[in-house]
């Protein structure tokens, strides 16, 4: 019998502990917790505030008053509850349970409650001893606490005289009803004394007003001492960080007792946060253009908009999302800058800047006829005249336009009825205002091809058949020369040659010349001249997947040809 109660007295006290303790107190984490320990109250009703900084699944938080529980709801950051005391010495109790009910996380302090009496009782000389008390367990709180204040403070009429302040009123500015404030709190406080003691001097009474702010860590990161009773008061809070802060009003009676009014408050400095979607930076823009811009703020969104050169844009909102449009048209050609702003209610703003090009194409038909437009060439004159050279693939024809510079009125002409006349043109106008066109022939079952030439004189085109040998003439490129000369590049499909042509005047004939046939060269060639009278041709090596430049003088034989690889 003996062995028996030596392992009950072991093992009960071990599983006290275990049961204090819970089963896994690192499913949450409370960071602050108001009110604090031993705190004496004027009033009955109390804040009861808790700061979770993580939170687990499905977890339930229980507040008990003297045991009796006043709150139960599900567990969120930050938690709120105003309780009433009912009794002098007065225990307060929070839990963290999860879905099975086991105890994650618990805390109990004990406050006292200094009930104000308004009556008038006979005073009296009361001799109080001093009270020597270790620091109780949260267990031993209720009973040792009240014991103690039973039989060792003398009845509240003996000590009503020592109880000078009912009240500390606190007024915080807030216009927004957010109880958010950004760089400033404004805020009125008073200190009330009770009813019997209203005809001291209030100074006689106060000691002094300490106005405290402190973070959810426990620092304090304001403090202000003053002497008036009541004021107003600004708090320039553009030090501290966005976070939640307690807010302390203390005021010390001439014993050195502590009245205190507190509230919780929020400093925000965060910018809206902005998402925009269907824009980046250097995109290119034509017609009627749409972008979104997403903002959310958790002091709420104030102000949204986006401009143009200081010009707004159009909007439609769905839900907290802004759908901006504007019509490129209505912008010349170029680079512009879209702004983007977004400002909270509490005056902090965002903004972001996007550069885009509004590049318009002006959209005109040229040849409405079926099949017009393939194999498309081009040529600007110096005195703004456009001139095309384009292939009809139902016809089968070359076909020339022309246009003064006012895009609306075109002059069309047939070139070449022949069959399978007119593509890979290249055009050129030289400064004797004639009109020269290289071209292909190209047969239905592509096993037959010549290069083309056509030039016109303002009244008749003039057409030639300048290599009939192989299949010669794809890929064509043209340039005139001062003297009105002609100067074409082209490939050879059969051998896989770059040729180029010109006309000797002396020789009074079509020449031509192969600069570069070293295996498959000469595809997509393109020639110029410049003012050195040098003639480059650039062009694709096929074999090597390298694009190719070779240049001559005009005077220059073939033995001259110079390349390199680009």
């Amino acid at each position: 019998m003996r062995d028996i109660r030596i392992f009950f007295l072991l093992i009960v006290p071990i599983a006290l502990f275990w049961s204090c303790r819970g089963p896994d107190e690192k499913l949450v984490d409370v960071t602050s917790f108001y009110p604090y320990d031993n705190h004496v109250f004027t009033t009955n009703k109390v804040d009861v505030n808790f700061v979770v900084q993580k939170v687990g699944k499905d977890l339930f938080a229980n507040v008990r008053v003297n045991g009796n529980l006043v709150y139960k709801r599900e567990l969120a950051l930050t938690n709120n509850v105003v309780v009433e005391l009912d009794k002098r010495t007065n225990v307060i109790s929070v839990e963290v349970l999860d879905v099975d009910n086991n105890v994650v996380f618990s805390k109990e302090i004990t406050v006292f409650y200094n009930k104000v009496e308004t009556s008038k009782i006979e005073k009296r000389k009361v001799v109080v001893k001093p009270i020597r008390a270790r620091k109780p367990k949260y267990t031993e709180v209720v009973g040792k606490m009240e014991e103690g204040v039973k039989e060792q403070l003398p009845k509240v009429e003996e000590i009503k005289e020592s109880i000078y302040i009912s009240s500390i009123e606190i007024d915080i500015k807030d216009e927004l009803g957010l109880n958010t404030f950004r760089d400033l709190i404004v805020l009125k406080y008073a200190v009330e004394v009770n009813e019997e003691f209203k005809n001291k001097p209030i100074l006689d009474i106060l000691k002094s007003v300490k106005i405290e702010i402190v973070d959810v860590g426990g620092n304090v990161v304001f403090y202000q001492e003053l002497s008036e009773p009541q004021a107003t008061f600004e708090i320039k809070t553009s030090r501290l960080p966005t976070g939640s802060y307690i807010l302390s009003i203390k005021a010390i009676d001439l014993n050195g007792r502590i009245y205190e009014s507190s509230r919780w408050i929020s400093i925000d400095k965060t910018p809206p946060t902005v998402s925009i979607g269907s824009l980046s930076n250097n995109m290119v823009v034509r017609d009627m253009f749409l972008f979104s811009v997403e903002v959310e703020d958790d002091s709420g969104v104030y102000e949204v908009y986006s401009s143009i050169n200081e010009r707004k844009l159009e909007y439609t909102k769905r839900g907290n999302t802004y759908i901006f449009s504007f019509n490129s048209r209505s912008y010349q050609n170029g680079r512009y800058t879209i702004h983007v702003y977004a400002k909270d209610r509490l005056g902090n703003e965002t903004k972001t800047n996007f550069v885009i090009l509004i590049d318009n194409w002006i959209e005109y038909v040229v040849d409405s006829n079926l099949g017009a437009g393939f194999h498309v060439t081009s040529f600007l004159d110096n005195d703004g005249g456009i001139h095309l050279a384009y292939y009809n693939s139902v016809k089968k024809s070359l076909f020339y336009a022309y246009n003064q510079g006012n895009l609306t009125n075109w002059i069309i002409q047939l070139v070449d009825s022949r069959a399978d006349s007119g593509k890979y043109p290249s055009i050129y106008v030289d400064k004797f205002d004639r009109v020269h066109i290289a071209y292909t022939y190209i047969n239905e079952r592509w096993d037959d091809e010549d290069l083309r030439y056509g030039v016109y004189d303002g009244k008749n085109w003039d057409i030639k058949t300048l290599d009939e040998q192989d299949k010669a003439g794809r890929y064509t490129g043209i340039v005139v020369d001062n003297r009105g000369i002609p100067h074409i590049s082209y490939y050879n499909y059969t051998v896989g040659s770059l040729r180029y042509m010109t006309y000797n005047i002396k020789m009074d004939r079509w020449e031509v010349s192969v600069p570069d046939s070293y295996e498959n060269v000469g595809s997509d060639t393109s020639i110029d001249l410049d003012s050195k009278n040098i003639i480059h041709i650039v062009y694709l090596d096929n074999a090597n997947g390298d694009l190719k430049h070779c240049y001559k003088k005009i005077e220059e034989s073939d033995a001259y040809w110079r390349f390199e690889v680009i």
